[in-house]
């Protein structure tokens, strides 16, 4: 899967990269995941999906889940004089159709069926929280042109949030539209098009915390001290989590100390006598427990 992306990127970025530099990207989108697509699905507050557009664009417009980039001057073969400025149009929504695989979510969002498919195969989305890198979760794309001399295109991307939600970003490269012109002087405007949309679907983003999942925890130091991690379902660390260690007395559990997982979702936690123990996760409603383990010193 990495293989097929690498290969597709640099197959889309090859004419590009020996005319222009590639920069960071100019602009950053911030589209935070709201109350009424996350509850009821599993997914706390404070997520937000970020979108960096190619080097050289800037903002065009901005409705809160959709906009556009405009980007260098193009210029038609045989007039430089006419012209304007690329463009990319995106949107990002959200699919609760009941599937576990993105390829299909990707397929229902199509605008274009009848074009080709330029490109497809998976990517790597990359999770923040804070300043740093948590893990990622695998995405699917297409990438789609009507073929011949026409320069459009249209990229899909789909990648799982929870079981049954998705998250879908869309991007249509319509800005020239044909290979009568060139971009920067000399790029065709298709291979423009293509290295442009590759590059903004390999910055995608997931900044925040997703819900607790699985809480290990396991007694070290002759049971002097209890430490675990906690992970969401992808398997990364959840980061600032508020947790506390309790101890089973009779049919209850008495919490005895309290923390905060690590950057890196770790966390250490002292019992006192020796007993019967667990820790419990409780981040924004949503809760994890360890299985039970035996800790601390002296008798019971």
């Amino acid at each position: 899967m990495r293989r097929a992306l690498l290969v597709g990127i640099f197959a889309g970025l090859a004419a590009v990269v020996g005319a222009v530099q590639l920069a960071r990207a100019e602009v950053v989108e911030r589209i935070p995941i709201t109350d009424s697509i996350r509850t009821g699905r599993g997914l706390p507050p404070g997520l937000v999906i970020e979108l960096q557009s190619p080097a050289e664009y800037n903002r065009g417009t901005f409705a809160g889940s959709e906009g556009s980039w405009t980007g260098p001057r193009y210029q038609a073969r045989n007039d430089p004089a006419v012209g304007g400025p690329t463009k990319i149009d995106w949107r990002v929504s959200f699919d609760d159709f009941v599937t576990t695989r993105p390829e299909q979510i990707v397929a229902r969002h199509v605008r274009q069926p009848s074009w080709r498919r330029d490109q497809r195969g998976g990517i790597s989305i990359t999770r923040v929280v804070g300043k740093r890198v948590i893990g990622t979760i695998l995405a699917e794309y297409s990438l789609l042109n009507p073929g011949g001399n026409d320069a459009r295109f249209e990229a899909v991307l789909a990648f799982q949030l929870e079981q049954n939600l998705h998250a879908v970003v869309h991007l249509d490269l319509v800005e020239p539209e044909s290979d009568n012109y060139v971009v920067k002087q000399s790029i065709s405007a298709s291979t423009w098009h293509r290295g442009q949309a590759l590059l903004a679907l390999s910055r995608i983003r997931l900044r925040g915390n997703l819900a607790p999942k699985i809480v290990a925890a396991r007694a070290v130091d002759r049971g002097r001290s209890v430490r675990g991690k906690v992970v969401d379902r992808f398997l990364a660390p959840v980061v600032g989590a508020p947790i506390a260690l309790e101890r089973q007395q009779g049919g209850r559990w008495v919490r005895v100390a309290r923390a905060k997982t690590s950057d890196r979702g770790f966390y250490t936690l002292r019992p006192g006598r020796r007993g019967a123990y667990r820790v419990t996760v409780n981040m924004a409603g949503f809760k994890a427990e360890s299985r039970a383990l035996l800790a601390g010193r002296g008798r019971r």
